[in-house]
């Protein structure tokens, strides 16, 4: 827009500039005393066809410039807008992968200091284990492209069923979820 807007301005400029530096009207003939009867023709209009022509030549070519340069300025503002949308998408997905991350790691490390199977159970079950870990996965779901592993890994991390936790024996149990946050856990970090 600023392209043609500068073209039309100095079309303008060329166009007055040249009909004001282009041929000057003849004066016309004054009758004087000693020659009453001057010798009066018709006068001719000044001719400023070359100066129309140049200006409009000098008018098509500042608009071809600045269209020109319009239209390379806006494919300009594409790229950098769709290149500064890739580097959002990749920073949010970043941030969501890290507080997965974050959100494993957390309940690893807390479930696996608790020797009680009972209490193991109420950690996991009760405390909001299986809340922060499916809510976490849910939000970084969208950026996995394999979603049948991510699926499995999350129903075996975030929604263990007790027969599940107690597969290998009650006291197994922590092993158990351990070793399927920490399968999710490295799929996460590598997806």
């Amino acid at each position: 827009m600023l392209g043609v807007a500068m073209s039309f301005l100095f079309s303008v400029f060329i166009f007055l500039s040249v009909s004001a530096f282009g041929a000057a009207p003849a004066t016309p003939p004054v009758a004087t005393p000693a020659n009453p009867v001057a010798n009066i023709s018709p006068q001719k209009a000044p001719d400023y066809t070359p100066a129309i022509i140049s200006a409009a030549i000098a008018g098509v070519v500042s608009l071809i410039v600045g269209i020109s340069i319009g239209r390379q300025s806006h494919s300009l503002a594409l790229k950098r807008d769709e290149r500064a949308r890739e580097h959002a998408d990749r920073r949010e997905k970043e941030a969501k992968r890290a507080e997965l991350l974050s959100t494993l790691k957390h309940w690893e490390k807390t479930l696996v200091v608790i020797l009680n199977p009972d209490e193991l159970g109420r950690t996991y079950y009760e405390s909001g284990a299986i809340a922060a870990l499916a809510a976490a996965a849910e939000r970084f779901r969208g950026y996995v492209t394999d979603q049948d592993t991510f699926n499995r890994l999350n129903a075996k991390a975030s929604n263990m069923h007790p027969k599940q936790l107690n597969a290998n024996g009650r006291e197994k149990a922590r092993d158990t979820i351990c070793a399927a946050i920490g399968q999710f856990y490295d799929f996460i970090r590598n997806a």
